[in-house]
């Protein structure tokens, strides 16, 4: 038995300015509701060692990069134990198209499966639908301000302004 999670949100950034945010993994804690530590490479076969928080439930997973396109697609593949792989295993994916003039439409997924999947999905579906929902804006919040703002902007413009007066 499988089941996916498909979510998708409107960015005002750019592809890869969406992505640059999107493989900061080391950033994530002060921007990310759902994934709240991520140590991974933005590198096939690297180890993704992550902290989600599903609900009022923190758990910590290990995972595989299985798939890197910058600009356009990260997926990962888990758990790396091969023991827990049967009973629930998942392909989680963030897909990145253009969309108008220097837009992005992510597209923030899962595809689900393993034996404890039917047990388990009742419970889990409309909380992690949730969760990705919550890192689409936030993500998307993190994207647009430092794609509108980048770091030094703010800074420099009051600079300029007070060497005017």
């Amino acid at each position: 038995m499988s089941r996916d999670i498909h979510t998708s949100i409107e960015i005002d950034a750019p592809p890869m300015r969406v992505w640059e945010v999107l493989t900061s993994f080391g950033d994530y804690a002060d921007w990310n509701p759902l994934i709240v530590d991520m140590r991974a490479e933005a590198k096939v076969g690297a180890t993704a060692d992550f902290t989600i928080m599903i609900g009022s439930l923190q758990a910590k997973v290990q995972s595989t990069v299985m798939r890197v396109d910058a600009g356009r697609d990260l997926t990962l593949a888990g758990p790396r134990s091969a023991l827990q792989r049967p009973l629930f295993h998942g392909e989680h994916f963030w897909r990145l198209e253009p969309a108008g003039i220097d837009g992005t439409r992510l597209v923030h997924g899962e595809h689900f499966g393993g034996v404890a999947l039917p047990l388990l999905w009742w419970w889990l579906e409309p909380k992690i639908r949730v969760g990705y929902q919550a890192m689409n804006e936030a993500l998307k919040r993190r994207a647009e301000t430092t794609a509108t703002n980048p770091a030094g902007d703010e800074d420099q413009r009051s600079i300029s302004e007070r060497r005017s007066r």
